[in-house]
């Protein structure tokens, strides 16, 4: 968990993890992809961000990771960008068995949300 602006934020606090639970709803049904959601997106984030970390600034990378029952693998495209002087972690797509899944209603973002 870590705070912006103050308040706790969470992966489920992000209107993109909407998005991303309607994708899993037709592997796993609406309460398994809202578990996927809630506690195995935190570790993927986490391990995410450390790629991202380990990643020049402008160079953009491309993570998948498959959940234990091998139904449905989710592949996360972001960088590093320079945000307020310092670098910063973007997610720019987000796909769930290669097909994309719109992040805030749009499928491909430029600038990315924070992660």
């Amino acid at each position: 968990m870590r705070i912006i602006d103050g308040q706790f934020k969470t992966p489920m606090d992000f209107g993109w993890t909407q998005s991303l639970i309607g994708a899993l709803i037709p592997y796993y049904g609406l309460n398994g992809s809202a578990k996927i959601t809630s506690v195995i997106l935190p570790g993927i984030l986490k391990d995410f961000r450390k790629c991202l970390k380990e990643t020049p600034v402008g160079t953009e990378i491309k993570e998948e990771y498959t959940v234990d029952d091998g139904k449905v693998t989710i592949g996360l495209v972001g960088s590093r960008r320079m945000k307020n002087g310092a670098a910063a972690n973007v997610l720019h797509e987000i796909y769930v068995n290669e097909e994309a899944v719109a992040i805030n209603g749009l499928m491909r973002q430029e600038e990315g949300i924070s992660i």
